[in-house]
């Protein structure tokens, strides 16, 4: 019984050994760190390391000293009120471990849209924005209504604030936003602006598209038919109710999923040559 003791002993300076380290080698590890521009402040994120129960966020103005911004158990920090054009530089360990590798960022506010209109030769859109300090360049994305994604179509110099964009087509609705970029710092996604390009041409009397969601009022691409439309010239016809319904001042609600043909009589005496015309209005309801 007496080899009972230190054979108990040891085992504790075993398990002791085994839980140091275990404590240790979880305090060790990095966090992932990343940071991100948002509309009025720097969202910071940081990966959880298991076993830390609180964390230190460290903060660099521009060329200056860090200083503790953040301390506690949560994974993220929004630094409030940055000054524009000014570089942050971040870092994070939990608790007894070590530092992350710092992650810098510029501060960029949005680029705003605040003009969004046809040219004079109705050749395209010119979009106008707010200029952001700091920014190198804009990345410009724009939304096609009929299917209603963004995709980037241009990148410019931060030396301009406006954009020509051509090549559209008649009676769409587009959306665009702007993004403000220095190197890998980005600015959050800016207020969007809309226009519908063209009017609808009486001579080709070609068919218009739409495409709607379930449940969706939609009114927008009737915006440059208002000169016919507004004065009660229309008469408005669903030929699949089941699937799309108009109403009498041409609000389009979608029904179900499915196609549908939608018909817009325009009266005599609406337009130069007097005559009826019907419009036809091919809707897809996703």
């Amino acid at each position: 019984m007496r080899f009972l003791k230190p054979l108990a002993s040891a085992a504790l300076c075993a398990a002791l050994v085994i839980s140091s380290t275990a404590v240790f080698s979880a305090a060790a590890k990095k966090p992932t760190l990343k940071v991100a521009n948002k509309t009025s402040s720097i969202k910071v994120k940081w990966s959880k390391v298991k076993g830390a129960k609180k964390y230190s966020l460290l903060c660099k103005k521009g060329s200056g000293k860090f200083k503790k911004v953040y301390s506690g158990s949560k994974t993220s920090f929004s630094f409030k009120k940055p000054k524009a054009g000014k570089k942050y530089t971040f870092k994070v360990k939990a608790a007894g471990g070590k530092y992350s590798a710092a992650k810098s960022i510029i501060r960029l506010k949005t680029a705003d849209v605040f003009y969004a209109e046809e040219d004079l030769d109705m050749k395209g859109i010119i979009l106008k924005w707010t200029k952001v300090k700091g920014a190198k360049q804009y990345l410009l994305y724009r939304s096609v209504r009929s299917k209603d994604s963004f995709k980037k179509i241009a990148t410019v110099s931060s030396s301009v604030s406006s954009y020509h964009d051509k090549g559209l087509k008649s009676i769409e609705s587009y959306k665009y936003y702007v993004v403000a970029v220095n190197g890998s710092s980005k600015s959050a996604k800016g207020a969007q602006a809309h226009e519908i390009y063209g009017y609808y041409n009486f001579k080709t009397n070609a068919p218009l598209t739409l495409t709607i969601k379930k449940g969706e009022k939609y009114t927008d691409i009737f915006e440059k038919l208002d000169r016919y439309f507004a004065t009660g010239l229309v008469k408005w016809k669903s030929l699949n109710t089941k699937i799309v319904k108009v109403s009498s001042v041409g609000e389009f609600t979608g029904v179900k999923k499915g196609k549908a043909t939608v018909l817009a009589t325009v009266k005599k005496g609406a337009y130069k040559n007097n005559k009826e015309k019907t419009i036809k209005i091919n809707v897809t309801v996703k």
